[in-house]
């Protein structure tokens, strides 16, 4: 696809790589540095096609998503494929895992279809890890990941209304120590609860200092995460 002036780029990327982009654009033309990159309210949405799911056997095209849910397929995920970017001749199979993003006041981030289930973020980290934090987004999971010390690992359900059922619970019955590190909102707080209630011996993360919203609200107030991170691993 051929770029134009006055085209608008929607990227999608974690804070330290929308930062390197920035610097980028600003290297390569001058011009760029009068309209800075922008950081809009995008949300990401991950979700397994199931047994039964209306997406089985539908295009990408022909799914309605982009209509119905305001989402655009960023990613599948296929066993030990990935694609990414997705054609929008691609056909779902069951067992997918559906990448969507879009506009977070417009996409239902917890949108559920028939037969289609919710993924735990970054279960993979999980096997041979002694600590599990768990937070609620899934750029609070990848940017914690960069800070995490061996062994320890940022899981996430992508979201404070989406809870893992029993499905999910093995993943952390070898773990040493879960933190639950939720957001500092009601959603939040309503989240952290729900967790307690399927992991009651998980441990409540110290807060993030200054108010902080989340771990990349914290980064992005140049809170030190390293000394957040000592923090919990010093609490008992």
């Amino acid at each position: 696809e051929r770029l134009f002036p006055g085209d608008v780029l929607h990227v999608l990327g974690t804070d330290d790589q929308l930062e390197r982009l920035s610097a980028w654009l600003n290297e390569t033309d001058e011009r760029s540095s009068d309209a800075p990159l922008q950081q809009e309210d995008l949300e990401l949405m991950k979700f397994e096609v199931g047994v039964g799911s209306p997406l089985e056997g539908v295009t990408i095209r022909s799914s309605g998503l982009r209509e119905q849910a305001n989402a655009l397929v960023v990613g599948i995920e296929r066993g030990s494929r990935r694609l990414l970017n997705p054609d929008g001749t691609e056909t779902f199979k069951q067992g997918d895992i559906v990448w969507a993003a879009g506009h977070g006041r417009r996409l239902p981030k917890y949108m559920m279809l028939r037969g289609s289930r919710t993924a735990l973020f970054n279960a993979d980290a999980l096997v041979g890890a002694r600590v599990a934090v768990v937070v609620e987004g899934e750029f609070d999971a990848m940017l914690l990941g960069q800070f995490l010390p061996p062994g320890w690992a940022a899981v996430t359900m992508g979201g404070a209304a989406t809870p893992p059922g029993a499905t999910f619970l093995p993943y952390f019955g070898p773990l040493e120590r879960v933190l639950l590190c939720l957001d500092n909102d009601d959603a939040g707080q309503r989240a952290l609860a729900a967790w307690r209630g399927l992991l009651a011996w998980a441990e409540v993360a110290p807060p993030l200092p200054g108010g902080a919203k989340d771990v990349t609200d914290f980064w992005r107030k140049q809170g030190d995460l390293d000394e957040w991170i000592k923090q919990c691993a010093d609490t008992p």
